[in-house]
């Protein structure tokens, strides 16, 4: 009975130490690494949780997403449309048309 016992106090413990290394039950220490990591790599633009991506000429909107957005990054919309991204303003990011984008050996 007593090892069970030691056992559980053991497995609650390393859960606990776990979470906390993760930044679960403490948030501030992730926040911390987040932001010397950023410091480390030179980082300097302010990250933001999630990016609007909007059609340059239109403005409609094309998705959200959850990464950072760059200059330069390529997307597919749903209706199978290859956009660039011309333009990043905080956490908006305007793109520009390329062309129709059809995966190979698929027919439209």
């Amino acid at each position: 009975m007593f090892a069970v016992r030691r056992f559980v106090l053991w497995s609650v413990l390393c859960l606990l130490l776990s979470t906390s290394v993760l930044g679960v039950f403490f948030p501030h220490t992730l926040r911390e690494v987040t932001a010397s990591t950023r410091d480390m790599l030179g980082i300097t633009e302010t990250v933001y949780p999630y990016y609007f991506i909007y059609e340059e000429k239109s403005g409609h909107h094309l998705m959200t997403v959850s990464i950072v957005v760059t200059t330069g990054d390529e997307l597919i919309s749903e209706d199978n449309k290859l956009y660039r991204i011309v333009r990043v303003d905080e956490n908006k990011a305007y793109a520009r048309y390329v062309r129709d984008f059809v995966l190979p050996g698929l027919s439209p």
